[in-house]
């Protein structure tokens, strides 16, 4: 379902059927509240399901890797690329980050630990190359393990934000999810607004 529609919907309901000016400027806290209320609602579905939902994941086309500059040690320099993401929800198994491939669409094999970082780079056919690339997460930050030249990135995230998604655009959630996700972001709007509370930092208070 269009992320604009939904939002509609809740105001709808919200002003029961009687939008007023004052009250559009709040489209931005009704999107909050139905972020917060997606989080919890995908954890739900992916530990009772074991997998991401289609519908949940953003793609990304055409990222560029950005160079770090180089390092040098006693064997010489090397540069590592990265490429800075979008905050995603925390997921077991760090599968917010669901996808990295290269843009033919030839998937890039993770790297979880250090650790296991160390142990494949000294097997031969497990140690990343520059056709047989990998990656691994610090942060906000997807790190190359093998330098890829002018290469474009593709991306599938489940985002904990949807600021980026436009209102025209279909909202990261499975449909047979949107109904529930309205009557319940109705409920939190009606809790705020009786309260004059509006929050839009995702910190847990209310």
């Amino acid at each position: 379902m269009i992320k604009g529609d939904i939002i509609s919907d809740i105001e709808l309901r919200l002003t029961r059927g009687k939008p007023s000016d004052d009250f559009e400027t709040d489209r931005r806290q009704i999107a909050f509240w139905m972020d917060t209320i997606r989080g919890q609602m995908l954890v739900f579905w992916i530990e009772r399901n074991g997998d991401i939902p289609p519908q949940a994941l953003t793609h990304f086309d055409c990222q560029v890797a950005t160079s770090k500059t180089p390092t040098c040690v006693l064997r010489g320099c090397y540069t590592k690329q990265y490429i800075t993401i979008s905050p995603v929800i925390q997921l077991e198994d760090d599968k917010g980050v669901y996808r990295v491939a290269l843009q033919g669409g030839k998937e890039i094999d993770r790297y979880r630990t250090s650790a296991e970082q160390d142990i494949l780079k000294h097997i031969r056919l497990a140690k990343p190359t520059n056709s047989h690339p990998a990656w691994y997460r610090i942060d906000d930050k997807l790190y190359l393990l093998k330098t890829l030249p002018n290469a474009n990135i593709q991306l599938d995230l489940v985002l904990s934000s949807t600021s980026t998604v436009a209102d025209t655009d279909d909202y990261p959630l499975p449909d047979e999810l949107i109904n529930v996700l309205i009557e319940r972001a109705v409920k939190k709007g009606l809790q705020q607004i009786s309260q004059g509370v509006l929050d839009l930092t995702n910190d847990g208070k209310q």
